[in-house]
């Protein structure tokens, strides 16, 4: 289990076309803190990096990053 499965998970369960998440929200459904690359470089955030684990956590999902506002939300849409 990768330390961002819990966020795949929350994706599967939820299933909707498109999901804000506050960093807070998502936070809790990790149970830990964002790092602060998260909160300070929009490339964390990035959906073609299947190398880094936080990417394939919602690419695994099916769903894809947008409208990152760094420190505040993220909107995840299916793919």
């Amino acid at each position: 289990m990768t330390k961002y499965e819990p966020l795949t998970t929350y994706l599967n369960l939820h299933k909707k076309e498109r999901i804000k998440l506050t960093y807070s929200e998502i936070e809790e459904i990790l149970g830990f803190e964002l790092p602060v690359s998260a909160r300070k470089d929009k490339r964390w955030w990035n959906n073609n990096d299947c190398s880094h684990s936080q990417s394939k956590s919602w690419g695994e999902a099916g769903y894809k990053t947008t409208d990152v506002i760094l420190g505040e939300s993220v909107v995840f849409v299916k793919e």
